[in-house]
Parts: C-alpha cells; structure tokens; sequence
C-alpha cells in the first residue's frame, strides 16, 4: 500500500513537472509571417484534349521569396486544373533558411482569363521541416498585380 502511495506522489510530481512545458507546445501563441512572392519561371502542361486550358493540365511555378526587398527563399507550386472553369487544386512549398512550409488548396489558374481576381485566397497549412516542421494554420494570400503572378503571403502559424 505504502509503495502504491509513495508511486502515485511520484507520478503526480513527474506530470506537474510536465505540464508547464506541454502546456506551452500545446497552447503555443499564434504568429505571423510574411512574404512576398513573385513568380521567376512559370511551365504550362497542356494535357490532351491540347490547345485549350482544361481539367488535368498543370501549371509549375517557381518564385522568389522576399521581406523588405531582401530575398529570404523560394516557393514552389504546383497547380492541376480540375475543371472548364479554371479552377484548381494548389500546392505550395515555401523554403526557408530555417525550413520548408507546406501549404494546399482550391485557387484559379494564375495569369489566365480564368483567373478575374488573380489567385487572393486562404490556404491550409499542411506540415512543414525545420523550424516549421509541426507548423498548422493558415495562409493568406493576395494577389498584388493583375496576373496573379506577384502575392503578399501571410502566413497565421499556430
């Protein structure tokens, strides 16, 4: 009995000795990051039917990454076009010195008639590496030029 007592005073201190720490991961203070991005190179798949923008062609981005003018990294993405309206399945890869942050949605095609409000829109943070390698949130996007080609990238860390 008395070693049941003395193995219950224990774990009780083990576990309010954790919780400080867990408490904070768990309950961490949302923070923001920002960016902006400009597409350097842009590759459009013309899958079959070809010679007209439609569902299961691909448009590959790279971008360059800045705050302040300063280059801080690079973005991938990559878009499927999922429907006649241009409509698409988004995914996008920010890379940082201190790690990558992944983050997905539904969007327009960038820098076609499709895309009448460019490519503004709220996007899911899916994971990341690094510094951001237990990143959740979201991201939020805002086209600055009428193509769609150029964002202001905010991004809500949780």
């Amino acid at each position: 009995m008395r070693n049941c007592a003395a193995l219950t005073v224990i774990l009780a201190l083990c576990a309010a000795s954790a919780s400080p720490a867990e408490a904070s991961t768990a309950h961490a203070t949302p923070r923001t990051l920002k960016v902006h991005v400009k597409a350097v190179t842009t590759n459009f798949i013309d899958n079959a039917p070809t010679g007209s923008i439609g569902p299961g062609d691909e448009l590959l981005l790279s971008e360059v990454a800045t705050r302040a003018g300063v280059t801080v990294g690079h973005t991938v993405v990559v878009e499927i076009i999922v429907n006649d309206m241009g409509e698409s399945e988004q995914s996008f890869t920010l890379s940082l010195a201190s790690g990558d942050i992944s983050y997905t949605g539904m969007g327009r095609v960038a820098g076609t008639e499709m895309s009448q409000q460019g490519t503004s829109g709220t996007f899911a943070i899916v994971g990341g590496t690094g510094r951001y390698s237990r990143a959740r949130g979201f991201v939020v996007a805002k086209a600055t030029d009428p193509a769609g080609l150029e964002h202001d990238l905010t991004f809500h860390l949780q």
